[in-house]
């Protein structure tokens, strides 16, 4: 059985699935490029620090929302 996919992922899985070999190996070299490029600029007791969200935080004040901690 197939799953139910959410708004855009059809879309998503159909464009990855078109990816040609060489294209993918074209991807593959810029991105070990980037890496290596990082480790020279990134040290050993360097912190990178990126968002969680793919949205901004919502402005101070925000309502509070009840949450469930369990121990």
């Amino acid at each position: 059985t197939r799953p139910t996919l959410g708004p855009g992922v059809r879309e998503r899985m159909a464009q990855a699935a078109r990816i040609d070999a060489g294209a993918l190996s074209k991807a593959r070299a810029h991105r070990a490029d980037i890496v290596a490029r990082l480790d020279n600029l990134i040290g050993e007791d360097d912190v990178v620090v990126l968002p969680t969200t793919p949205r901004p935080a919502p402005p101070l004040p925000a309502p509070r929302v009840p949450t469930v901690l369990s121990g």
